[in-house]
């Protein structure tokens, strides 16, 4: 399940979150050294991976996918900056949400098969 989600998706959401990472860092007044740092990695892994989850989801339900990738905008702290640091439980708790209905679908999934 999780390794057809990675296969699936792979391409665009590296692009995704490449493009993400660079319009973040532009607002954020551009630094090449700041690419180098264990924080872009860091960040850029997290990002791949919530990326992974908003293009299941757009495939699967547009709603649920514009949802979840307008809710990704509530983290970083330079968007919303009255609100730092304090909007980014919304985010992981709709994609914990949605990647439990997932696993809770699949095992449904193979349970009916028996």
């Amino acid at each position: 399940m999780i390794k057809s989600i990675v296969k699936n998706n792979l391409k665009l959401s590296v692009l995704i979150t490449t493009v993400f990472l660079f319009c973040l860092s532009i607002f954020n007044n551009f630094d090449l050294e700041n690419l180098s740092k264990t924080n872009f990695f860091i960040s850029f892994v997290l990002y791949f991976l919530l990326f992974l989850l908003v293009i299941d989801a757009y495939k699967k339900s547009k709603i649920v996918g514009v949802i979840l990738f307008l809710s990704i905008l509530l983290l970083p702290p330079n968007i919303f900056k009255e609100y730092k640091g304090t909007l980014f439980p919304i985010t992981y708790m709709l994609f914990v949400s949605y990647f439990c209905f997932i696993v809770a679908v699949n095992i449904f999934n193979k349970w009916n098969l028996r």
